[in-house]
């Protein structure tokens, strides 16, 4: 547990690689379930965050143990998060793009492309105050966040997975008693 919730210390690679793995599947257990039961969503945030908090602690005693600084897992952890947040915000667009062209076809403006989207949107400025009523319509945000679960959580982990060999990489001598 000390691994997990301490970021001081330091640890060897088969405790890194143990408390990686254990944040794996917690993580993976956190994405399920918010795509199985997205009204979870505080619950499953706050499993995240600490998530988070027990990655920068695992990764920052790795660091130390290589002899360097523990802030160093802040990189990784930074790049984690950024890339699961444009992953979501690319997930959160494919999946919004179609409301808002059936609600242009509805309206008289046939969109097949984004740009024809944009014109039919310039054309009739109530597509889009259409399209974000029917986006905040309780079924809609459900299907949202189950949307956002999978491509958020496979960016974060794709990003910590490549940076955890820089992480491992070779141990700095212990000092003799």
């Amino acid at each position: 547990m000390g691994v997990l919730f301490n970021p001081s210390g330091r640890i060897d690679r088969l405790q890194f690689w143990s408390g990686f793995l254990f944040l794996l599947m917690i993580g993976a257990a956190l994405a399920v379930t918010q795509k199985r039961v997205p009204e979870a969503f505080d619950t499953i945030l706050l499993g995240a965050i600490i998530t988070k908090f027990c990655f920068y602690c695992v990764f920052a005693q790795r660091f130390r143990d290589r002899g360097l600084r523990g802030a160093f897992a802040f990189i990784p952890l930074g790049l984690g998060v950024v890339c699961a947040l444009i992953a979501a915000s690319a997930a959160l667009t494919a999946q919004y793009v179609p409301i808002f062209q059936e609600i242009a076809a509805e309206r008289g403006h046939p969109a097949e492309t984004l740009v024809d989207l944009e014109q039919a949107m310039r054309a009739d400025p109530g597509i889009e105050e259409a399209a974000q009523r029917r986006v905040g319509e309780p079924d809609v945000v459900r299907a949202t966040v189950r949307g956002l679960a999978a491509p958020s959580f496979l960016a974060f982990w794709a990003v910590a997975f490549a940076s955890s060999f820089w992480a491992v990489g070779a141990p700095r001598p212990r000092p003799s008693s």
